[in-house]
């Protein structure tokens, strides 16, 4: 009975992990809806790749979950990191989860989305 204000996705898993279900689902909503305010959570791996394509739905915001600001903290927070199908081992990880970050905070901010 209550009025739907948000639609998000936020996993389990991330939703960048696999963009073209995310997108389909919500380019779906947003063509059924589109008021709907969209929202997703990420890690922000690929983000940087798919930044574009999310400012074209019009996105209200986008969380880039950021657990550690430095490497030698990731090494301490991750047990493993899967960019997509394998994982890859935590040293050369941690760094490309944190230059993944950046990049995709980047992108997102600038095709105009905004990012917590």
């Amino acid at each position: 009975g209550k009025k739907i204000k948000v639609v998000g996705i936020t996993g389990p898993g991330d939703p960048l992990a696999n963009f073209e279900t995310t997108y389909r689902t919500l380019k779906m909503v947003r063509d059924k809806y589109p008021r709907m305010n969209l929202c997703l959570t990420t890690l922000g791996i690929n983000g940087e790749k798919y930044a574009e394509k999310l400012a074209e739905l019009n996105i209200s915001h986008i969380t880039v979950l950021v657990d550690a600001a430095d490497s030698a903290t990731a090494e301490k927070i991750y047990a493993w990191i899967r960019p997509s199908t394998k994982n890859i081992p935590l040293p050369e990880a941690r760094i490309m989860l944190m230059k993944e970050q950046a990049a995709a905070i980047k992108a997102f901010t600038d095709a105009g989305l905004t990012v917590k």
